[in-house]
């Protein structure tokens, strides 16, 4: 008799262990959805409209980089394009923090600029090419780096996320007058950081050097409006060298003291 009371005793606490069991909350994986609602996503440079801006397109084979809250690293997602270019389209995976007060989502393009993030310093780390090969109209598209966030979410959002892209790169126009013949690449030594990594706070928006260089080679045989990429600088008062080189290993180097002038790259424009 008084193993059967044993036996039967054990049973409750076996059923009231699982019962307990059943009540813990299991957070799933959920898909979050993002659309690009702005103008100025990314990659080749359109015409300009009747604002005197200049848009930028989504291509086929873009991808983006994802952080949820700045602590579980980072996502890389295809993009579909919509709109011949001018939106898209990207889901991702993703754990919800039932701990987390607010679901923050931090964007960048292209996939591989983005190399890290920091939620101690609430910041990205960012690279830039130092090497660069430019399309026709545009700047290499490895360098053209976009920034998104969904931030401030107190619920795990359940509906598409609309998100509006920044340019956080500079761009830069050049032309050489009176260029030799035979040129295979341009490159610029500026007096500050242009190229490399940078940590990007997502609180000031503002870069950070961080193993940044102060010099860029574009890969190009063109001599005229060549587009290339770099992080916003003022060489206001600096110096700029530009150096040519040419099929017969030749070069040409034109150094530029901008003593009393103003050359200045901004985020999202272009300088000439």
């Amino acid at each position: 008799m008084k193993k059967s009371i044993i036996a039967a005793f054990a049973g409750v606490l076996a059923l009231a262990a699982c019962q307990k069991e059943a009540n813990v909350p299991v957070t799933a994986t959920k898909t979050v959805s993002f659309h690009s609602a702005a103008v100025q996503t990314k990659t080749v440079f359109g015409e300009m409209n009747e604002d005197d801006e200049i848009p930028t397109l989504w291509s086929k084979n873009d991808s983006v980089s994802v952080s949820y809250n700045l602590k579980d690293g980072k996502m890389s997602k295809p993009v579909t394009v919509k709109d011949n270019g001018l939106s898209s389209i990207f889901e991702v995976d993703i754990t919800p923090d039932a701990e987390a007060q607010s679901h923050d989502f931090y964007i960048v393009s292209p996939a591989k600029a983005l190399i890290g993030v920091s939620a101690a310093t609430k910041a990205l780390t960012i690279n830039i090419p130092s090497s660069q090969t430019p399309v026709e109209g545009s700047c290499d598209e490895a360098a053209q780096v976009l920034y998104a966030e969904a931030i401030d979410n107190e619920e795990f959002p359940e509906e598409m996320l609309d998100v509006f892209y920044n340019h956080i790169t500079a761009y830069g126009k050049i032309s050489i007058v009176g260029a030799p013949a035979g040129v295979t690449s341009i490159s610029l030594t500026a007096s500050e950081d242009i190229t490399g990594r940078f940590r990007y706070s997502v609180e000031n928006y503002e870069f950070t050097p961080n193993a940044a260089s102060k010099s860029l080679t574009i890969n190009t045989t063109e001599t005229e409006d060549v587009m290339f990429a770099v992080a916003p600088a003022d060489l206001s008062g600096g110096t700029l060298k530009v150096v040519l080189a040419t099929e017969d290993d030749k070069t040409y180097t034109k150094n530029i003291d901008l003593t009393g002038r103003t050359l200045a790259f901004n985020a999202a424009q272009i300088s000439k």
